[in-house]
């Protein structure tokens, strides 16, 4: 091999090395890139997570709410129909027939 053909050889060399210093720098940024997208989906992720767990909630206190007046509901129709059957015989006579 010449001299010449060497520093050809040398030069290409040169010029696949600064091609992969480039794109291991391109591959560097890429996966920067790749990892803050994947921080912003993870938050994502753990909002909506949140997000669910707070609806689930809000569904169970709603639930309970709907029981509990539910509940008042029949003890109340209850209250005031006793009264009322009470009231009837007190003022019928105790529905004997008279």
């Amino acid at each position: 091999m010449s001299e010449e053909e060497l520093r050809t050889e040398i030069r290409a060399m040169r010029e696949d090395v600064a091609e992969a210093k480039a794109d291991q720098k391109e591959t560097r940024t890429d996966i920067k890139e790749m990892r803050s997208e994947m921080a912003q989906f993870r938050l994502l992720l753990e909002a909506a997570y949140v997000k669910k767990r707070e609806f689930e909630e809000y569904k169970k206190e709603q639930r309970d709410s709907r029981r509990w007046w539910a509940t008042f509901a029949v003890l109340a129709s209850g209250t005031v129909s006793t009264i009322l059957t009470l009231l009837w015989r007190y003022f019928t006579g105790g529905g004997k027939a008279g």
